[in-house]
């Protein structure tokens, strides 16, 4: 792993330091690390990297996803790790371009050691290089993406009604959507506030956030 040439992007200086560190006790050469989108495409450009450590939330502007996916066609040979909080991506927004061909997708909330960073990185190079049509990493959770976005409202606060006229749908079958998305989660029947205050926790936990 120590001729592959990385580059880390995330808008927190943290934890592209901190990325940027465990990347280099296994010997990975970290040729710069940027806080914006704009910083990335100029450091492709000026690095030309093996692989890109990229943040799924870059804040305002551009995703993760949309960034990965206009490097990758500059170079289709980058190997892309996308690297969040969000279990699945769909619950950032509805509205995200696929993953790239090959890419790898982790949850940091899942990394247990450096180790499985480094072997991300090696990973996504090799399927970079394949000849083969590589798979993407599975990012889906058990849920229709119609789901992911009621699930998404109900945790900005909206109401059965305002969730419908949203969608443009009968509140009805809001309900039943939210009554399918419980049974899919394993959240059991209750009382309404009490079903909907845990299907609000269980989407942060999936985030990687905490309520504000």
């Amino acid at each position: 792993m120590a001729n592959i040439r990385v580059i880390v992007v995330d808008d927190h200086a943290f934890t592209r330091t901190t990325v940027s560190d465990s990347l280099r006790i296994h010997g990975i050469d970290v040729v710069a690390d940027c806080g914006t989108a704009a910083e990335a495409i100029q450091g492709a450009a000026t690095h030309n990297p093996d692989v890109m450590i990229i943040d799924l939330n870059l804040g305002q502007g551009p995703s993760g996803l949309d960034l990965a996916t206009g490097l990758r066609k500059k170079n289709p040979h980058l190997g892309i790790v996308i690297l969040t909080s969000y279990s699945d991506p769909r619950l950032m927004s509805n509205d995200l371009p696929p993953l790239p061909q090959g890419a790898m997708y982790l949850v940091k909330q899942e990394i247990v050691d450096t180790e499985t960073l480094a072997q991300a990185v090696a990973r996504a190079h090799e399927n970079a290089r394949s000849t083969r049509n590589t798979a993407n990493q599975s990012t889906r959770l058990e849920l229709t993406d119609g789901q992911v976005d009621v699930l998404r409202l109900m945790s900005e606060g909206l109401s059965n009604s305002e969730i419908a006229r949203r969608r443009g749908v009968k509140e009805k079958a809001i309900e039943q959507t939210i009554s399918r998305i419980a049974k899919r989660l394993e959240i059991p029947a209750g009382s309404e506030v009490n079903q909907r205050a845990q299907l609000v926790r269980a989407y942060f936990e999936l985030t990687g956030t905490q309520r504000a």
